[in-house]
């Protein structure tokens, strides 16, 4: 890994966790003994630590960022939770332990999942084009798992769970903001590349691997592109280091735990 990249990560990671504890929501009882098991059970909290680094290339300052990445990352949890359900992909795990519903049951789960939802949406609040975003975004990773359900469908639309993600992740710090419309545009493309060669990685199985495994590096190499244009802005170089290592670690066979 780049090392000035490295450094930054390094820096990022406690204050997303802590950017989490801050602003995680207080429910008591079991609804919040699940909520609290499914958002800090693990995981590379990549989805909060895009939205930093699309602050850092929109300059916005982290402290107006942090509550964005937290939301963000409340309603990434809030979507693995519904993922994990036996009417969905019915997961038998999750970062090496039960699913939420396993633990708490469906019921507490789902409640849960809406909790997280809503109170993302009420960390977004003060930003009305940023809720707006994030209610398309709820809307399109809906209609991804709709997809996934039924099965067979490799057009865009069937890696909208995953880009949509992304794509909010991204230009949250931007949108809410004001960021240049020409860097907006990037961090969008960027986006749209970056998801899609994940989810082709993740979705590899033995049989398909090596076509998926190249589709995959194509959106890489296009994601890379969307940010030639800023080829000396530092913050540019660590989003597009930060793709290349994310998607270096995909296991073979796919199915990264997320």
């Amino acid at each position: 890994m780049d090392p000035q990249l490295a450094h930054v990560l390094s820096r990022l990671t406690p204050e997303i966790e802590a950017a989490l504890e801050t602003y995680f929501p207080s429910q008591r009882g079991a609804l919040g003994v699940c909520m609290r098991y499914a958002t800090f059970s693990g995981g590379r909290r990549m989805r909060p630590v895009l939205c930093l680094l699309g602050a850092d290339f929109c300059n916005v300052q982290r402290k107006h960022a942090l509550p964005l990445a937290a939301a963000i990352e409340f309603l990434h949890t809030a979507s693995l939770i519904y993922d994990d359900l036996p009417a969905m992909d019915n997961a038998v795990h999750r970062r090496g332990q039960p699913p939420a519903h396993a633990d708490a049951g469906q019921g507490v789960a789902l409640l849960a999942g809406l909790s997280l939802v809503s109170h993302a949406f009420g960390l977004l609040a003060p930003y009305p084009s940023l809720v707006e975003l994030a209610s398309r975004c709820v809307t399109d990773m809906s209609s991804g798992q709709a997809i996934d359900l039924h099965g067979g469908d490799r057009s865009p639309r069937h890696y909208l769970k995953t880009t949509a993600l992304f794509h909010l992740a991204l230009t949250a710090a931007g949108t809410a903001f004001g960021a240049e419309s020409l860097k907006m545009q990037a961090l969008g493309a960027f986006a749209l590349h970056f998801g899609t060669a994940y989810q082709l990685l993740d979705d590899a199985d033995d049989e398909g691997a090596a076509q998926l495994a190249a589709q995959s590096a194509s959106e890489l190499a296009l994601a890379q592109d969307a940010l030639l244009a800023f080829q000396g802005d530092s913050a540019a170089g660590h989003l597009r280091e930060f793709a290349n290592q994310v998607l270096q670690s995909v296991p073979a066979g796919g199915r990264s735990d997320h």
